[in-house]
């Protein structure tokens, strides 16, 4: 398959979202990241489910009516196929660009903290503490990812975090920066001390509730240089990135200002 991987590892889908306006979004955000050669990059989105209700798992059963089906088409444009994992779809545009969805979840803990488990279809229960959660993760084999969020790192979270860092458990996580961190906003302190650690970041857009926010998919994340299994694509990127000599490159640009203020204004007052 492709040279390069275009993956944002944190993406929800909403109520409010239209899937075929999604994938052509995330299309879009893919081949504007590989201007040159967009012909030779592969799209990923990391779909983190949120409590009870799987998007993903839904969208399966509902595509494809039997057991027997292995395709199925999403507006005119795209095919939905089925891969040789329960926790992972190939979508493929007309014109021949192909995108990955991978399965996650996003689980809050006993304190508070938000923490993504990463390509599974395990379900993981909320309000348990986040040692606990992390082992969890671990033992179903998913990538733990403490993602950053607007205020959610500031004060007593903040500060656990921090101290969470310290502990051995630093050695098997993730964190998560994403798009909706605002330019003029101050670099989080927790990110430098995780990657004094060896503790990698893995960008991602983490779209918010809103109608317009289907365009964001694909347009914060990080690039690998590889050839993901097309049959296999999870375990593939989950074991690049459990591989410390992968190099994991950002690209893409923070929340503009007046748009951060609009949306926190829209998601208090909507």
């Amino acid at each position: 398959m492709s040279s390069v991987a275009l993956i944002d590892a944190h993406v929800h889908i909403h109520n409010c979202f239209k899937l075929r306006q999604l994938l052509d979004s995330a299309r879009e955000n893919f081949c504007r990241a590989q201007p040159l050669h967009p012909e030779n990059c592969l799209g990923v989105l990391i779909i983190t489910d949120i409590g009870p209700r799987s998007w993903f798992q839904e969208l399966s059963q509902n595509l494809f009516t039997c057991d027997a089906s292995t395709s199925c088409r999403v507006g005119e444009q795209w095919l939905i196929t089925r891969t040789q994992e329960s926790y992972s779809l190939m979508a493929q545009h007309c014109q021949g660009q192909k995108m990955i969805l991978l399965l996650g979840r996003q689980i809050v803990t006993q304190e508070g903290v938000e923490i993504l488990a990463l390509i599974t279809e395990n379900d993981f229960p909320d309000h348990l503490p986040l040692e606990i959660t992390v082992q969890s993760i671990l033992s179903a084999q998913a990538l733990p990812v403490l993602p950053w969020g607007v205020g959610k790192w500031i004060g007593p979270r903040g500060s656990y975090i921090q101290r969470f860092l310290d502990t051995h458990y630093a050695s098997h996580i993730f964190l998560g920066d994403n798009s909706g961190r605002p330019s003029f906003w101050p670099r989080p302190s927790h990110f430098k001390q995780a990657e004094l650690k060896g503790v990698r970041i893995l960008p991602g857009t983490d779209p918010l509730p809103l109608e317009n926010e289907y365009r964001r998919p694909g347009s914060f994340g990080f690039k690998l240089l590889c050839s993901l299994d097309q049959n296999s694509p999870g375990e593939d990127l989950k074991r690049l990135l459990l591989n410390p000599s992968t190099v994991i490159q950002p690209y893409g640009d923070l929340e503009n200002p007046l748009r951060f203020l609009r949306n926190q204004w829209m998601l208090r007052f909507k």
